[in-house]
């Protein structure tokens, strides 16, 4: 089984161009700043950490429901390392930070090994070339 996952982009002036895709709301992107583009604007490089992160808190609510972990609150913080390499600019690796409150003690090894499966299986990081390290620590509500 395969699934498509179709987009568009439009070139809008200068660096600006905006990304599409059907039946959901459009936005703008840039280069980052630092080369040149915009501030306030969402930039490849961002959306690629966030893809990466987004996926990895949908993949570990999948176990985590899978585990009967009672969640209270999933919070992360990923870091992306993008550097200049002989083949040209290249992401080193990405660090997703993970933070779970649950409702019982039980579930703190249980929330961690949610997002230690979910750092094995999500899809948008095992596309990458670059290590992605997940650090997991929960607490208790």
């Amino acid at each position: 089984m395969a699934w498509h996952y179709e987009t568009t982009v439009k070139w809008l002036n200068g660096e600006r161009g905006l990304a599409e895709t059907a039946g959901k709301p459009s936005f703008e992107f840039t280069p980052p700043p630092e080369f040149g583009g915009v501030e306030n604007v969402w930039n490849p490089e961002l959306l690629l950490v966030s893809s990466v992160e987004t996926c990895m808190l949908l993949t570990s609510l999948h176990f985590i429901k899978k585990l009967g972990v009672d969640l209270k609150s999933y919070s992360s913080k990923a870091d992306g390392e993008l550097a200049k390499t002989p083949q040209g600019l290249r992401f080193q690796k990405m660090t997703v930070t993970v933070s779970g409150v649950v409702a019982k003690p039980e579930d703190v090894e249980k929330f961690k090994s949610a997002v230690a499966n979910a750092e094995k299986w999500c899809p948008v990081s095992n596309a990458v070339n670059f290590p992605v390290h997940v650090i997991a620590d929960a607490n208790i509500a």
